[in-house]
């Protein structure tokens, strides 16, 4: 088999989201994810402390509240690539679209416990699509581990590092 030219990887960041994709938003040293559901929006599960879309995600408090919000996908994505990500559909059948269209829809505006272990933005969207939470950023694909992201987040909890104060959250426009 032929290795993949390198340009294919490029068209996924070009095709069009139909309702129920999965978008993954690419950040420095994690993702955000959002779904689709239509019109330019997406509905995402906002962590703590980011007021706006994007600007302290990775900064957030490991286990708070966070909010849902239905909000156009280019004020989401930013100046960072999205590309639309439904990567358990191989494995799991994708509840029908209306449905999930209504349940995301049902959802904004509530605020839920969020963990970035257990109940982060990728279990969000993931339990809107399949029915049931998954997080890649956690569960190590292979060996079903903590992810380094994972371990380095648990090491920054525990030192006291998750604050403003740090360098590690940014409020410009450049994606951390």
């Amino acid at each position: 088999k032929l290795p993949t030219p390198s340009w294919v990887f490029l068209l996924q960041f070009r095709r069009e989201p139909k309702p129920g994709d999965l978008i993954e938003i690419f950040h420095i040293g994690y993702e955000h994810w959002a779904i689709y559901v239509g019109d330019g929006y997406v509905i995402h599960l906002v962590p703590p402390g980011d007021l706006g879309t994007r600007s302290t995600i990775v900064c957030s408090i490991p286990s708070s509240k966070a909010v849902v919000k239905q909000e156009l996908l280019k004020d989401v994505v930013g100046n960072c690539f999205y590309r639309i990500n439904n990567h358990l559909d191989h494995e799991y059948r994708p509840e029908p679209v209306n449905k999930i269209i209504r349940s995301a829809k049902e959802k904004i505006g509530e605020r839920m416990e969020y963990s970035l272990l257990e109940n982060n933005c990728e279990h969000f969207v993931t339990n809107l699509r399949y029915g049931w939470p998954h997080s890649k950023q956690v569960v190590g694909k292979s060996l079903g581990q903590p992810s380094t992201m994972t371990g380095l987040l648990r090491r920054a909890h525990r030192q006291g590092i998750f604050s403003r104060s740090t360098g590690l959250c940014n409020s410009s426009r450049i994606c951390l």
